[in-house]
C-alpha cells in the first residue's frame, strides 16, 4: 500500500529536480525558494514546528524578492525578428495562426472547406 510518506517524499524529489534544473539556469533565487519548497517536503515530518515555520518564511521572504526582480530582457527569437520585418500595415496575423485565410477573397471554392475536397473518389 502506497503511504503519504512516500508521496511526500516523491513530491520532495520532483521539486528537488526544479530546484536543480533552476540552479543549472542560473535561477538561483527560483533555486532557493523550489529547494526550500522540496526539503519541507522531504524532512518536514522529522523537523519541529518551529523549523518547518521558519523554513515557509524563508520561502516567503525569497518569493517577495522574486517579485521584486526586474524581468530578464531576452532578445526575440530570430524568426519573431523575420515576422516582424515583414510585417506592413495591411497584413493579417497570419504570423501568430497560420493556418488562417487572410481575407475572405483567399478562401476559394475549392479550398479545404468544401465537399469535394473531402470526397474519396480519384480526382
Amino acid at each position: 500500500m502506497i503511504s503519504l510518506e512516500l508521496i511526500y517524499v516523491l513530491m520532495g524529489a520532483m521539486l528537488l529536480g526544479v530546484a536543480l534544473v533552476n540552479a543549472q539556469d542560473r535561477r538561483y533565487t527560483n533555486a532557493v525558494f523550489w529547494g526550500l519548497y522540496a526539503l519541507t517536503f522531504l524532512v518536514g515530518s522529522y523537523l519541529p514546528n518551529a523549523v518547518s515555520g521558519v523554513l515557509v518564511v524563508g520561502m516567503v521572504v525569497v518569493a517577495s524578492r522574486l517579485a521584486k526582480a526586474p524581468p530578464r530582457a531576452r532578445p526575440p527569437p530570430p524568426e519573431r525578428k523575420a515576422l516582424d520585418a515583414g510585417a506592413t500595415s495591411s497584413s493579417c496575423p497570419r504570423s501568430r495562426f497560420p493556418c488562417l485565410p487572410c481575407s475572405a477573397r483567399s478562401v476559394s471554392s475549392q479550398s479545404l472547406f468544401t465537399a469535394s475536397h473531402w470526397s474519396m473518389r480519384a480526382k
